[in-house]
């Protein structure tokens, strides 16, 4: 099932759009599950109806600028994780904590697309996703030895007997970013 966002037709409506035009777009979104190419969508208009993932996403800097701009406002801080599309570099990841630093954002989570076995979120229909079987336990399995609610076997990041053989991206961005001795 899918519903589109209630606020594209209102959107499309102070636009000017006509009801049939509105109409026209919505059952597009509805199908394609993009609103990019719908009929009778003026291309300039597009940036209005951009999200955090898709073909139409805002740029994963743009999710930062958006956190330092709301940041002076708030006295606690704001929780939003960041959308990083699956070939981000480490170096990337690197920038994006730095610029977050100097904006004055307290705290910030990151995502990078398809870097866990069972994703939450996805643009593509589920017929059209790859079968990730094979990548590992399926979620909540409990490793040979482990009582329930033990968490994973602990690991040394520095050379121990690891859980799994090659670090993830945030382990290498960690590593990346730690201090020398520390």
């Amino acid at each position: 099932m899918s519903i589109v966002n209630q606020t594209v037709p209102r959107a499309l409506s102070r636009m000017g759009y006509s009801n049939d035009q509105v109409a026209a777009v919505v059952a597009y979104v509805d199908e394609h599950k993009s609103i990019v190419g719908a009929p009778d969508l003026d291309p300039s208009h597009l940036p209005v109806f951009a999200c955090s993932m898709g073909d139409n996403a805002i740029h994963y800097t743009g999710h930062v600028r958006m956190l330092g701009a709301v940041q002076p406002f708030i006295s606690g801080s704001v929780s939003k994780t960041v959308n990083l599309p699956e070939q981000a570099t480490i170096e990337e990841v690197e920038q994006l904590h730095i610029d977050a630093w100097h904006l004055g954002i307290k705290a910030i989570a990151i995502y990078r697309d398809n870097c866990k076995v069972a994703q939450p979120l996805a643009t593509t229909k589920s017929a059209q996703r790859p079968r990730l079987s094979g990548r590992g336990p399926r979620p909540g399995a409990r490793r040979q030895g482990q009582r329930a609610g033990a968490g994973p076997p602990a690991s040394d990041h520095r050379g121990g007997e690891a859980a799994h053989p090659r670090a993830t991206p945030a382990q290498e961005a960690v590593e990346h970013l730690r201090l020398p001795g520390g």
